[in-house]
């Protein structure tokens, strides 16, 4: 399982409104996705969580 990085280093003050979905949050979600479909995530980075998940599991 790879390590959310986005979610390690975001800003967690008061200050950082940015945060990030974790791995762990990601794996339940994916029964709902249809899988005859194709899944875009075009603000997603290579460390995503959802990039990450998508990729392995071939539903890109």
């Amino acid at each position: 399982m790879a390590i959310n990085i986005g979610y390690l280093t975001a800003n967690k003050t008061s200050a950082g409104d940015e945060v990030y979905t974790p791995f762990y949050a990601v794996e339940p979600l994916m029964e709902f996705l249809p899988k005859d479909k194709k899944i875009w995530c075009p603000f997603d980075e290579e460390w995503s969580a959802f990039y990450q998940y998508l990729k392995q599991s071939s539903i890109f």
